[in-house]
């Protein structure tokens, strides 16, 4: 770490420099190495007109040096300028005809160009006459072409022979992890890293890339199994530890989750979001005091973070401290405004306070903030119906009706009907709603528990409840 920091001051002294006498206009003579380095530094920090500006200087003292002609032909091709792109490759072939790198960028600025068979004339020569060490660039950039044509399983192969050449290139795990994702090649994946892993069993990008693979197929323990290995066998890995705890937070492995994030609390680079998702862990587990812990540690990090003050307010309202968390939901709010569950929790929390009057205007605001989301409408429109609201709740169900469409709804709707005492057809539209959502149907018995004893309402949910199981 400590030398990482040292060579990093000597590059900011370096553009300082460059830059002063740069403003000066007395740049004079610049070693090669200083001119790349000025140039890497503004690539880096994505300054690419500067750093277009530095490499025409540079070709100003070495112009017969394919170095810097390659340098801007790459910022050229990041900025999507492949004509001028091509044109300095060019200039660098009549320097290093041979060199590898030149017809590599070639092949990206004709392959951008959808100068197709001229790439893969190129490629085929390429393959033909390249020795071993040299075959992974050129199958990468052969799967660059395949994917600018969209062909991604072609994509696919390219980069798994690639891969089986050169098994310690990280970033070609990054490309093949890519071309997966586009080409939907899982099974082939799981067997290309279990054969890379007979190879280099240490090799922690193929364990972090086998539980990818994994993951898409659906076999979530044998996915968490391998992302465990890649941290594992490197334990600065910070993916593989939010990966394997994003995963065992998606299955509902709260505890294997809280384990793996207090491992990467160490070494993340996030530590309030590591918090964070630990609390989240926590919340689910019932352990609100040690969530309440990791939430203000984070908000010490970040005292700008709406998440955290959001999930402290969930913390709040599960103790019933219902004031403590409508303060929570009320700053977490005042920092991100957009996010409907605030208000959601904000009008619920309001609501077990007795203030209806706010609990209404709140659930309403959740609702407007995600109209396509019935979720919303249904918790106002109950919140009417226990008010009594009768009316306003048939007019909101009406206006939902505008932007989505829910079981959840129809639920709400069946139960207007029946308090209006339009019995047959309350019993018509719940049916419907029974096929649409059964999950949905305790919403009747959280706005009227009474139902509950409702033979007749019982009669239908049971029945389609066998319908419900029959389907498994």
């Amino acid at each position: 770490m400590e030398n990482r920091t040292k060579r990093d001051i000597n590059i900011l002294n370096i553009v300082s420099d460059f830059e002063t006498k740069f403003t000066t206009g007395q740049i004079g003579y610049l070693t090669e190495k200083k001119f790349i380095r000025v140039i890497e530094y503004y690539e880096e920090e994505k300054l690419f007109s500067k750093a277009l500006e530095v490499c025409n200087l540079a070709l100003g003292q070495y112009s017969f040096r394919a170095e810097f002609y390659i340098l801007k032909a790459k910022i050229l091709l990041q900025i999507n300028k492949p004509k001028k792109a091509l044109k300095v490759i060019r200039s660098a072939e009549k320097i290093s005809p041979s060199e590898l790198e030149i017809q590599l960028l070639k092949i990206k600025a004709l392959s951008i160009l959808n100068e197709f068979t001229k790439v893969e004339t190129l490629i085929n020569d390429l393959k033909s006459g390249a020795v071993r060490t040299n075959l992974p660039e050129i199958l990468s950039a052969e799967a660059s072409y395949y994917e600018i044509r969209k062909e991604y399983d072609l994509m696919y192969l390219a980069l798994a022979k690639a891969l089986l050449i050169n098994v310690d290139d990280e970033y070609l795990y990054e490309r093949v992890m890519l071309s997966v994702e586009l080409s939907k090649n899982y099974i082939q994946c799981i067997d290309l890293h279990l054969k890379i892993i007979d190879i280099r069993p240490y090799s922690y990008m193929a364990w972090y890339n086998l539980g990818h693979a994994y993951s898409f197929e659906g076999e979530y323990e044998q996915a968490i199994d391998a992302f465990e290995y890649s941290f594992i066998i490197n334990k600065d890995f910070e993916n593989g530890y939010l990966d394997c705890a994003d995963l065992c937070i998606q299955i509902k492995k709260y505890d294997k989750a809280l384990g793996v994030l207090s491992e990467a609390l160490e070494i993340v680079d996030n530590e309030c979001e590591t918090l964070l998702l630990m609390a989240f862990c926590q919340i689910q587990l019932a352990n609100l005091s040690d969530a309440k812990y990791n939430l203000f540690k984070a908000i010490k990090l970040d005292p700008y973070n709406d998440e955290v003050y959001f999930n402290l307010g969930v913390c709040y309202s599960k103790e019933n401290q219902w004031q403590n968390a409508i303060d929570a939901f009320h700053k977490a709010i005042t920092l991100e405004d957009s996010t409907e569950d605030y208000y959601l929790h904000l009008g619920l929390s309001y609501y077990e306070l007795g203030s209806f009057k706010k609990a209404g205007q709140y659930l309403r605001k959740a609702a407007s903030k995600a109209p396509e989301n019935s979720a919303y409408w249904s918790e106002y429109t109950k919140f009417l119906i226990k008010q009594g609201e009768i009316q306003q709740a048939t007019d909101v169900l009406d206006e939902a009706e505008e932007y989505t469409f829910g079981a959840d709804l129809l639920f709400c709707r069946s139960l207007i009907l029946l308090r209006e005492g339009k019995k047959a057809q309350a019993f018509e539209l719940l049916s419907e709603a029974l096929v649409e959502g059964f999950h949905f149907h305790t919403i009747l018995f959280d706005i009227d528990p009474e139902l509950m004893l409702d033979s007749e309402i019982c009669a239908i949910i049971k029945y389609y409840k066998i319908e419900e199981e029959s389907q498994y």
